[in-house]
């Protein structure tokens, strides 16, 4: 982002920047996002995403009843972007088939999008590669599961960045273990740079989620309070990823009963959060049950007016269900727990 600033005396005034001598227009950048976001008719001019073609002599013209006056010439010189793209994170989803690939800038899609330019250690090639609604990650689908608990390495070449320059990415390799959904083990998997402290900030943002994905962890209980400590910006490795304000979390795993019963859910979060079942194991069927607004009221026992315990829900003992949880962090403290009770059991909330 580029500033120029001049000052001006005088009432009432009205103002048009200049580049070489020519008023400028309105433009767009990449994204969509205006080029000159405060406009050019004020005293402050600012450009943002500059590029080549911004570079040049800049004056401010100035005009009121008295006459007009022509600032002094600020030149502008745009230095080319020659630093190469490179790979920020990679993550495996628990279908063991889906890798997530991140880079630290937007991509072109037609070299983010070629089979060829991906390899995983073994020899390993994907079957496609799926450009997300982030300019910046692609994810990698493989015909056959990768190994659980086997530590790989992804090498990627070819990929050229979208400055002005189309940089091409240098040699790299990068490790990732496969994350599966097992026995006793949830999936958890973090959004950053989201605002706002309810779950529909998160599902709205459909530039972030659910393609945005900053870091994927497993859980062997459902609270991310291990993790959290009540505050993620105290986790050195999640703060660095941008995971301490303004994130969201999606839980989710399969539930199976030992016991056939009624049973009643209780959800706790710091902010807010929902918590979704599936009357079978098919994630699509899944329903809210129970839901936060605020935050840190603890579990509470059934009630018409308490939306964050569930009605009692019939369960199959042996049979499999799908269950998830989302949460929005806004700041300050954070986290979310979940925890049943089959009817009859007299422990409280």
């Amino acid at each position: 982002t580029i500033t120029i600033t001049a000052a001006a005396t005088g009432f009432p005034n009205t103002y048009q920047w200049l580049r070489n001598g020519e008023p400028l227009e309105a433009g767009t950048n990449p994204d969509g996002s205006a080029h000159y976001p405060q406009g050019f008719n004020s005293p402050s001019l600012v450009i943002s995403q500059s590029n080549a073609l911004d570079a040049g002599s800049y004056q401010l013209v100035v005009t009121n009843p008295l006459g007009n006056k022509t600032s002094s010439v600020t030149v502008v010189t745009v230095a080319a972007d020659t630093t190469p793209p490179a790979v920020a994170y990679v993550t495996a989803d628990g279908s063991m088939r889906r890798v997530r690939v991140g880079f630290n800038r937007w991509v072109t899609p037609e070299t983010a999008s070629a089979v060829g330019n991906y390899t995983v250690s073994g020899g390993i090639t994907p079957s496609a590669v799926v450009l997300t609604n982030i300019p910046s990650v692609v994810d990698l689908v493989f015909p056959t599961p990768l190994t659980p608990g086997t530590v790989y390495s992804l090498s990627v070449a070819g990929i050229r960045d979208e400055r002005a320059a189309h940089n091409l990415i240098g040699p790299n390799s990068t490790p990732f273990s496969a994350l599966t959904v097992r026995q006793g083990v949830l999936a958890a998997y973090f959004y950053a740079g989201i605002t706002g402290n309810n779950v529909e900030d998160m599902t709205n943002n459909t530039d972030l989620f659910p393609d945005g994905v900053g870091h994927a962890a497993s859980l062997d209980s459902f609270s991310t309070k291990a993790l959290t400590g009540g505050d993620l910006r105290n986790n050195p490795e999640y703060a660095a990823l941008g995971l301490g304000d303004n994130y969201g979390t999606h839980i989710y795993g399969w539930i199976t009963p030992a016991v056939s019963g009624e049973y009643t859910f209780f959800l706790d979060s710091d902010d807010g959060s929902e918590l979704r079942i599936s009357p079978d194991s098919n994630p699509a069927n899944a329903d809210i049950i129970a839901l936060v607004t605020g935050c840190c009221k603890g579990f509470l026992e059934p009630s018409d007016t308490v939306p964050e315990t569930s009605s009692p829900i019939a369960l199959v003992a042996g049979q499999s269900y799908y269950i998830e949880a989302f949460q929005k962090e806004g700041g300050g403290g954070d986290y979310v727990q979940v925890a049943w009770r089959l009817a009859g059991d007299a422990t409280p909330a």
